[in-house]
Parts: structure tokens; sequence; C-alpha cells
């Protein structure tokens, strides 16, 4: 958001050319920028991974000793590892061309950049390898929502020794 160290970071690093007409972040312009060059790539996560974390730690520590649960949606937990002591990792799985296609149409980004976008990240196999459970997402709508009330039901089966691993307890 415009006034937050993050945004006055990116701004001084990349200029107007990341900036809507309103003048708030285009987040379109800054991931061309990040996806071509691992450079500018490294510079994205080194401004915005600090903030990610701050806000993540908070929203954690708010639902300990609730019934809540946090769901963080965030393609590089997709290692296998358990970022923020999670308790388990759900990998949202479509065939790379299916992926491909839909960054083009839905999003409206021209080819190249949908495939660079892809590229950059985790390979399918490795998302895979690294999930606790799989959501297909290879077909319509219905047969995403058809995996959504098995997914919770998977969700708060989790125990809740997850806060005790991130010694927020």
């Amino acid at each position: 958001m415009p006034g937050t160290p993050v945004f006055d970071f990116m701004t001084a690093r990349w200029g107007d050319q990341i900036l809507g007409a309103d003048g708030s972040l285009d987040r379109q312009a800054v991931a061309r920028i990040a996806f071509r060059n691992p450079t500018e790539m490294e510079a994205l996560m080194a401004m915005t991974t600090p903030a990610v974390d701050a806000a993540v730690r908070t929203r954690i520590e708010s639902v300990i000793g609730t019934n809540r649960v946090v769901v963080l949606e965030a393609a590089l937990f997709a290692s296998g590892s358990h970022f923020y002591g999670m308790a388990g990792l759900v990998v949202v799985d479509a065939p790379e061309m299916l992926a491909l296609e839909r960054l083009v149409r839905g999003r409206g980004m021209d080819k190249a950049d949908a495939r660079v976008r892809i590229a950059r990240q985790l390979s399918r196999e490795q998302r895979l390898a690294g999930a606790d459970y799989v959501i297909d997402n290879g077909g319509d709508f219905a047969h995403l929502e058809a995996q959504l009330g098995p997914l919770w039901t998977w969700i708060l089966d989790l125990t809740d020794d997850t806060y005790d691993r991130m010694g927020a307890t």
C-alpha cells in the first residue's frame, strides 16, 4: 500500500513504472520485472519477505487458543517445508498447459509472461512431492468445489501441536 515501507522500497528501486494511474501498486508491472530477472526477484523477495512474515505471524498468533485456523496461500510454501509450524500443506494442482491457458485467459497475461512465471516456480513434481493434501484443479468449477468439503474436514482434523512447534504457546 502507498505509504508503507515496502511500497517505498519498491518505488525507490523501480520508480513510476510499477504504479497504476491512481498511484497504487501495479502488481502485474512488478511481476513482469521480477519474473524476468532473477536479481530483481531476489530484490523483491528481500523487500517483501519481512513484512509478509510479520503479518503471517500476527495472524497465526491471533488464533492460538481458539478453534479458528489460518489458511495461507503462497506458491513458495510448496517446497515441502512446513513454514510457521503449519500442520499441513495443501497443493492445488493443474496440468501445466491448463495453468498456462488460465493465466492467459483469466489474468490477461501474454503467453511469454505466463511461461516465465511458471518456469520460475517449483515444478509440478516438486509441488506434489511436498504436498500433504492435493486438490485437483484440472476440471471445471463444480469439480473443484466438490473437493472443498473433504479438504475442510482434513484441515479440521489436524492437531493443535502445530502451535507448539512454533514456540508460540
